[in-house]
């Protein structure tokens, strides 16, 4: 899960952002078996984001991480709530990413909390995002 409104762009160099992200996805292939086979979901929230948040520099390290080293490795991608702003960021941005990528991401607006709880559980999908769950005060975790 990524937190947008808790990130906050160069307070954490990008290389060592990348470096905890990578540790985590391993920590999930020893645990879940995450693979080819076993693929993780990953959940943008985006409630009270805003553009200062936005941080372009880490995207441009973790995509081509994601494609090189851990092709298949993300099932679905979340993104919560969007506005039309980020819809038109979306599809500019959306390019950046294979056809494969860009199928299994669902942008999600309105009763965003509804169209999770199709696809998860209660108990898994965080408090901010209208679950059950508590989560430590991080952008990423």
């Amino acid at each position: 899960m990524y937190r947008s409104s808790l990130h906050v762009p160069g307070k954490i160099d990008v290389q060592m952002y990348l470096r905890y992200v990578i540790q985590r996805v391993e920590q999930g292939r020893t645990k879940y078996g995450l693979g080819k086979d076993v693929q993780c979901v990953v959940l943008v929230d985006r409630v009270g984001s805003t553009g200062s948040s936005q941080d372009p520099a880490l995207l441009r390290v973790l995509l081509p991480c994601f494609t090189a080293h851990f092709p298949g490795i993300i099932g679905k991608i979340y993104i919560a709530p969007i506005n039309s702003v980020f819809f038109f960021i979306w599809g500019l941005a959306s390019f950046l990413f294979d056809q494969a990528t860009r199928n299994n991401v669902r942008l999600l607006k309105g009763d965003y909390t509804t169209q999770l709880l199709q696809t998860m559980d209660r108990s898994v999908l965080v408090k901010s995002m209208g679950g059950d769950l508590v989560v430590p005060e991080s952008s990423i975790f």
